[in-house]
């Protein structure tokens, strides 16, 4: 899947580099990979980074982004590693205005 990852960048006009590793996780029925990459903004024109997870399971792929200044990083790491440990797909509700009913 890190593939994915690389694939998702091409093209992209921000000329986005690949910063450190790419994560590739096993978690029951679901499969992911995500990574970082540096940028400069073309309005602010200062260093930001956009992160990117791929995620697939039950026959669906998502597609997770996310776009932050370098001193934001630290302060954004454990939302983004909650969205992770707690991303499903696949998971039907059937009624999604009143969520997961437990009989």
């Amino acid at each position: 899947m890190s593939e994915l990852i690389n694939a998702a960048f091409q093209g992209d006009p921000r000329e986005a580099a690949l910063a450190g590793e790419i994560i590739e996780k096993q978690q029951p029925e679901l499969e992911l990979v995500w990574a970082d990459f540096e940028f400069i903004d073309p309005e602010e024109q200062r260093k930001a980074f956009t992160r990117i997870c791929i995620a697939r399971g039950s026959g669906i792929q998502a597609l997770i982004t996310l776009d932050y200044w370098p001193e934001d990083g630290a302060r954004l790491a454990p939302v983004w590693q909650e969205v992770l440990r707690s991303l499903q797909l696949g998971r039907y509700i059937d009624d999604p205005s009143v969520g997961d009913v437990v009989n």
